[in-house]
């Protein structure tokens, strides 16, 4: 078996994976891969519409499979969606990720600082409801024993700069390897 090295960004809607994802790519000059916008390139359509139209079980399905098939490379910085755990398919893929060399890194933040971060922006279909700072708090409560099973590292981004999320990441992977 030869070992895939990734980093793989997990965690919830607005702690930053793009973001940092982005930074840690371009300081290991790897390429950046979001999950989400390969879905959308696969779907051809957007994550909204493709929730719109054929329900979570079918773009759970269609992120299982672009998960799959990234992760078959190396030397990448993958920013997975928000709710990739929540499918057993999907964190069986990270756990196995991991095995074979990659970091699963989970980015969390507290709820205020994700409300703060999300509510400026309609791409966010699971906050499309009446009370979303009630749905974030909700989300997070069924999603932390998924995260916190498959993470390898876990940065609270609550109170970091980009720079020193990175800072750790980058660490963090030099000491694995070592």
């Amino acid at each position: 078996m030869i070992a895939k090295t990734n980093l793989i960004l997990i965690g919830f809607m607005g702690t930053g994976k793009t973001s940092v994802g982005k930074l840690c790519a371009d300081y290991l000059q790897w390429q950046f891969v979001d999950t989400d916008l390969e879905i959308e390139k696969i779907a051809q359509t957007t994550i909204t519409e493709l929730f719109k139209s054929h329900g979570e079980i079918a773009f759970r399905r269609v992120e299982s499979q672009v998960l799959n098939d990234v992760l078959a490379s190396s030397n990448q910085v993958v920013s997975t969606g928000g709710g990739v755990i929540l499918s057993e398919r999907n964190r069986w893929i990270l756990k196995s990720a991991s095995k074979q060399g990659s970091l699963v890194i989970l980015l969390t933040a507290q709820p205020n600082v994700l409300w703060d971060r999300v509510n400026k922006g309609k791409g966010r279909p699971l906050l499309q409801i009446q009370n979303p700072k009630e749905q974030i708090i909700r989300l997070l409560s069924q999603r932390e024993d998924f995260y916190q099973e498959v993470a390898d590292l876990v940065i609270d981004t609550s109170d970091l700069s980009l720079g020193d999320v990175v800072k750790r990441i980058i660490e963090c992977r030099e000491k694995k390897e070592s």
